[in-house]
């Protein structure tokens, strides 16, 4: 899996758990412009530093047996 596909189910999980309503909302708590970041995950490469912060403010996932994956605590997103 590459870093957008990361990224993107990051955010399905996210929504899934009810910690963001939107990508919108994922996009305003990391600060930056909802139709930059519309425009970065519609790239064919994501810049290191929108990678960087993402990773920072929401670290990778990591799964499980049968393929569950660990849940988000709310600390990681205050």
């Amino acid at each position: 899996m590459g870093v957008k596909d990361d990224i993107n189910k990051t955010i399905e999980i996210l929504k899934k758990q009810r910690l963001f309503k939107s990508q919108n909302d994922i996009a305003s708590h990391l600060g930056y412009n909802v139709s930059y970041f519309s425009r970065t995950m519609n790239e064919e490469v994501i810049p290191m530093d929108f990678e960087d912060k993402f990773f920072k403010a929401f670290p990778k996932f990591g799964f499980g047996i049968k393929g569950r994956v660990k849940r988000l605590s709310k600390r990681c997103i205050t």
